[in-house]
Parts: C-alpha cells; structure tokens; sequence
C-alpha cells in the first residue's frame, strides 16, 4: 500500500521532470519515457508519467510563445500567440492557453470519469 507522502513525493517528481521537459524546446514527454521503461513498473511510476504529462501539457506553450520555437503539438498554435506577443499582448496569450489547458484537462476528466 502507498501512503500519502509517497504519493505527494511522486507527483512532485513527476512535476519537476514535466517542468524541463516544458520549458526546454525539443524535448517532449515521449523522450523521457524510456527512462521509465528501465524501473519496474508499478503505480508509483504511473504517478510519475501523469504528473510528468499534465505539467508538461500546461508548461509547454511558453518556448512557443516567446521563443517562436514549437514542437510537433504546439505548432498550429505559435503564429497566433508570437503576434500576440510581438503586440505587447503575451501576457494575455500565456493566459489563454493556460485556461484552454485547463478547459481541456476538466472536459477530459469528465468524459472518462467513469460513471
């Protein structure tokens, strides 16, 4: 049985791997799975890999947006975003993706919570 430090210690994990692999441009969630693959699976690296996913869908949108640099998910979204920036308005685009995210993450929950 996992206890609830233990959990809180692989969710924090999980969120600092999700925060490089969101903010450094090039490396995506896919590219630090296989590092898993080597540990026994179990529901603490489930933990890790879903903490990893959720932080790294909300970070990721940051290179793209001020660097103009984005990956394979971002790019349909970085033309609308760097104009916004180059506006004076990125601001307000980091807040919109951020609430998008969000929105998503919510809708998804409630279609696959099961009933």
């Amino acid at each position: 049985m996992i206890g609830a430090w233990e959990v809180i210690l692989y969710t924090f994990i999980g969120v600092s791997l999700g925060t490089v692999t969101g903010l450094i441009p090039g490396i995506h969630v896919n590219t630090m799975i296989p590092f898993f693959y080597i540990l026994n699976p179990s529901f603490e690296t489930c933990i890790v890999i879903v903490a990893l996913m959720v932080t790294h869908t909300f970070l990721d949108f940051i290179p793209s947006t001020l660097l103009g640099i984005p990956d394979e998910t971002t790019a349909l979204t970085v033309l609308p975003t760097h104009r916004m920036l180059l506006e004076g308005r990125g601001l307000e685009a980091k807040k919109l993706t951020a609430v998008g995210s969000l929105g998503s993450m919510l809708v998804s929950f409630l279609i696959f919570y099961p009933v």
